[in-house]
């Protein structure tokens, strides 16, 4: 995903729970540094994530800006300990003098990890700035403005670190009778297997997930609000994208257009009309079907949803037909994804490659009235079309299954059946959707997986 923060702003499930997962344990190491005590450092880390939701929408710094307010909010939380009014003393020192003389070195000698001898030996507000500065990474300013401390205290404990680091390393060496490494390499190494080794209890994981899902919700419902059946603006930009070649196989070099895209506009501003004036979906598919005499049946399993059948009508389109069942049964689609979804329209599948360039070893000869075959199948709701470039024979194994009715590609696509039963599936797929972009792109991780295509005579 090019810019997970400007996809997190509109609520997009992966794209927050991508920023959860990069992130938290850059928070967890911050909390535990500044606290050094476990429970509360969860417990810091939990409220960041809560309370960095709700200024998301101001964030322009991209995902560096979105780490440093992270680090900032959990600062913020550790200040208060565990949630409480009462902050963390950042008393500065006598003088501002951050450095750390002999007689606090005790700590030092007594710590087994050398990040917990840096930590446990320095006062509160060096602590802070050092933490802040060497496993955070953030400038003086971004110190000062997370601490409460004034630039120039920041610069003064910052000039006092370099000692402070290389006293306080070289007592613990001492302890632990190696010296073949700098102090600079014996913190670097600390911080970075601080870091690994970061854990987050279930409790607070599921409490940062249900704030994700509480701020993807206003999204959500506004999504649903929207038509999916007959709006026009939906259908007429779905029928421009179909011209271009929106079924078409990635990487393919036919890219002439079969039609104009203001005559695409009106074909589906007709298919707008045909729904608003027609028959519902069914009486659509028995008036185009017959009562669609199924030569097959075909029962698509789709993992963590369940099974949708579909009837397979051989004499509207036999080469189709053929071509389908001849992949299920070699076990060709055992494993491929539904790589392109779009809710109201459809769900795209069948691509060993999984983003739309791919298909099988061989093509199929486009069986639609457009390419001078009679195929009077109508992609109503559950309608099984093949997919294809511009070139009207190259559909190969990739198909789609409508999910609302879309007769402004009727004669231009093959359709071969209809779904009968798991209609609730195809919905529950569209539904659950989150594609990348407005071409209905799944990331791989989020693509639906078909288990098996199982072929049944229409006697069985």
């Amino acid at each position: 995903m090019s810019n997970l923060v400007e996809q997190a702003k509109k609520g997009k499930r992966v794209a927050l729970l991508e920023l959860y997962d990069k992130y938290w344990k850059e928070a967890k190491i911050v909390a535990s540094s500044l606290l050094m005590e476990d429970n509360a450092a969860n417990i810091a880390v939990m409220q960041a994530f809560q309370h960095i939701w709700d200024s998301l929408q101001g964030e322009e710094g991209g995902e560096e800006g979105f780490r440093k307010k992270l680090i900032s909010e959990t600062v913020s939380f550790c200040r208060q300990k565990n949630g409480k009014k009462k902050k963390i003393s950042l008393t500065v020192p006598p003088n501002k003098n951050f450095l750390v003389t002999g007689n606090d070195m005790e700590a030092a000698y007594q710590e087994s990890d050398a990040l917990a001898s840096v930590l446990q030996t320095l006062p509160a507000s060096t602590r802070f700035v050092f933490v802040l500065n060497q496993i955070a990474g953030f400038s003086k300013t971004e110190i000062a403005a997370a601490t409460g401390l004034s630039e120039k205290t920041v610069e003064l404990a910052l000039e006092a670190q370099p000692q402070n680091i290389n006293g306080i390393l070289t007592a613990f060496s001492q302890k632990s009778g190696d010296f073949s490494r700098k102090p600079s390499e014996i913190l670097e190494e600390a911080v970075l297997h601080g870091k690994e080794d970061a854990v987050l209890p279930k409790k607070q994981e599921e409490k940062i997930k249900e704030s994700i899902e509480a701020f993807v919700e206003p999204f959500e419902k506004k999504k649903k609000k929207k038509s999916v059946t007959a709006a026009s603006a939906v259908i007429a930009a779905a029928a421009v994208l179909c011209v271009i070649g929106w079924f078409a196989f990635r990487g393919g070099k036919d890219t002439q257009k079969e039609t104009s895209s203001t005559e695409a506009l009106q074909e589906g501003a007709s298919s707008t009309e045909a729904l608003q004036e027609g028959a519902s979906s069914t009486e659509a598919l028995q008036e185009g079907t017959e009562a669609l005499e199924a030569s097959n049946y075909a029962k698509i399993e789709i993992q963590d949803y369940g099974s949708i059948t579909v009837a397979l009508n051989k004499e509207a389109a036999p080469k189709t037909v053929e071509n389908f069942i001849s992949l299920a049964e070699s076990g060709f689609y055992n494993g491929l994804t539904f790589h392109r979804i779009i809710e109201g329209f459809m769900m795209q599948g069948g691509d060993p490659n999984g983003d739309g360039s791919g298909g099988s070893e061989q093509t199929i000869t486009g069986e639609f009235t457009e390419n001078g075959f009679e195929n009077n199948l109508s992609h109503t709701r559950g309608a099984i079309s093949m997919a294809r470039s511009l070139d009207n024979d190259s559909a190969s194994s990739q198909f789609f299954i409508v999910h609302q009715d879309s007769l402004f590609l009727d004669g231009k696509y093959a359709v071969f059946g209809y779904v009968t039963e798991g209609m609730d599936i195809v919905d529950a797929v569209c539904s659950a959707a989150e594609p990348t972009d407005d071409d209905g792109t799944i990331p791989p991780e989020q693509q639906p997986v078909i288990t098996s295509i199982q072929i049944f005579d229409a006697e069985e």
